[in-house]
């Protein structure tokens, strides 16, 4: 019973927040609780410079005899999650490139800054397909709104990742392109059709299958074409294992989503949720929200006969083939250098690639007024493009940095400064977030935008490339991301844009 209690355990990911391991005596105690038990097979990592991330699984590595998996969500590189490494333009950047060599160099890079610090696993890349412009949490994480075209980007993200030994997971099956909220907060439900979905939606997952993917995510998203009871495809079998297992003929790992996101958290227990996937075909429960309460569900079921042999088997297997392929890659990450020698380059080159150019201002007339838009007060990409922007222009200028809840009284500054400007330049820093039910900008922010943008002006996105669709500036520049080399990259798209 002891080695089937193990066993199960392998299917349980807690989070880990590197950060309060370190600083927080009870939480290292409860996680170090979880691994000298064996009640987990690895963790979901967060927080932390690289050189802690890499410290600490080394610590819980040694400590649990190299039996342990780390996964992260690095879709754009270990800037996701932790400070340190090179930030890689976004997927919708890639994309844009439409340049798989490019998509397979950057994933190839990523693969190898996660393996320096101790990652296996990489829960990228999104395959889903952004047919909705409204998507609150897709948007620039996906590859693009072309089936064939995330497919191909898929394909060479998936590849490049895992020649770099990291094993890549495509998601969120069966697909959150087109649906209207997150997760994060609530239920999300992909009311299309099977031939829809055929063409459209399970096309990238059919061809990641193809092409050797060693894991899938499933989503908290509601199919009621595939599965009329409204259950989630996290927790459906008639999705999972139908669907995916049988008719797609998957045989690698599929996890879920996080559990502890409120489309779960809001209707099921912690242990409630867990069997439901696992009994769904899940193999991996990914964030559940009461680990031990996780755990102690699956090892019942298993007493009570509800869990097979065989299904335990089944998944101990595949986690356990990942284990042994992951560990073919291993290196003595201690001892790694933590510089990444040409991996600026890759990302500036991938950020020249992908930037989108309409229009053509001759004449950037002084006073000018720069107004950039930030989706939260925390967002620092403004001010280290203005930076940019002010070695760039060496003429007379005015920067503006306007958050989601800018006051009244400074919106009527903000009007008068425009009103005297000759020229206008705009910058958009909207991106998808978790729990924020948006990727636009506030109505503060949107009277702003359509006073600036109806003059002669300039408008650079760098992130959301539906918002102001139907401003007519003089000059847009979309980047479809805020990584460092875009910001650069962007530079050098004004300067031709305005020769």
């Amino acid at each position: 019973m002891v080695e089937h209690n193990q066993l199960l355990a392998q299917s349980i990911f807690p989070r880990l927040n590197c950060n309060q391991y370190n600083n927080d005596g009870s939480y290292r105690d409860d996680i170090n609780r979880l691994v000298d038990n064996r009640m987990v097979g690895g963790f979901v990592v967060f927080d932390g410079s690289v050189e802690t991330v890499q410290n600490v699984l080394a610590e819980l590595r040694s400590r649990s005899g190299g039996a342990l998996l780390f996964a992260a969500d690095c879709e754009d590189g270990v800037t996701m999650r932790f400070s340190g490494g090179t930030q890689f333009p976004s997927m919708m950047a890639l994309g844009n490139s439409r340049d798989v060599s490019t998509t397979y160099s950057v994933a190839r890079s990523i693969a190898r800054e996660m393996r320096s610090i101790g990652l296996h696993w990489n829960f990228a890349p999104v395959a889903d397909i952004n047919t909705n412009p409204e998507n609150p949490i897709i948007n620039v994480r996906a590859f693009g709104e072309s089936p064939e075209l995330v497919s191909d980007h898929v394909h060479a993200y998936v590849q490049g990742m895992q020649d770099g030994g990291v094993a890549a997971c495509a998601k969120h099956f069966p697909g959150h392109g087109d649906t209207s909220v997150d997760t994060h907060s609530q239920l999300a439900v992909l009311d299309a059709d099977r031939r829809r979905l055929n063409s459209v939606e399970l096309l990238p997952f059919r061809n990641a299958v193809r092409n050797g993917v060693r894991s899938i995510m499933v989503g908290h998203i509601g199919v009621p074409a595939l599965d009329p009871s409204g259950l989630p495809a996290s927790l459906s079998e008639a999705i999972t294992r139908n669907v995916l297992r049988l008719e797609l003929g998957f045989d690698g790992v599929i996890v879920t989503d996080a559990l502890d996101m409120n489309a779960i958290t809001d209707t099921y227990g912690a242990g409630e949720a867990a069997l439901m996937a696992y009994h769904a075909g899940v193999d991996v429960l990914c964030i559940p929200a009461d680990p031990v309460a996780a755990y102690e569900a699956l090892v019942a079921a298993f007493s009570a006969k509800r869990i097979t042999v065989s299904r335990l088997r089944d998944s101990s297997s595949r986690i356990g083939a990942m284990r042994k392929w992951a560990a073919a890659f291993q290196d003595d990450v201690q001892t790694q250098s933590l510089t990444w020698r040409g991996h600026d380059l890759i990302a500036l080159e991938a950020a020249r690639r992908s930037i989108s150019t309409s229009g053509r201002l001759r004449n950037l007339a002084e006073p000018l007024v720069i107004v950039a838009m930030v989706d939260t007060p925390e967002n620092d990409k403004a001010e280290e493009w203005l930076r940019h922007v002010a070695d760039w222009h060496k003429g007379e200028a005015h920067a503006v940095v306007v958050t989601p809840d800018v006051a009244p009284e400074r919106v009527c500054e903000i009007m008068e400064m425009i009103d005297g400007a000759a020229s206008v330049m705009m910058a958009l820093f909207v991106k998808p977030r978790g729990y924020a039910g948006t990727v636009g900008l506030s109505s503060a922010q949107r009277e702003i935008a359509d006073r600036a943008l109806g003059r002669p002006a300039i408008l650079i996105s760098f992130g959301n490339p539906y918002l102001l669709r139907d401003a007519e500036p003089s000059v847009r520049i979309d980047t479809f991301s805020a990584s460092s080399a875009s910001l650069a990259a962007s530079i050098e798209a004004l300067a031709r844009a305005t020769k």
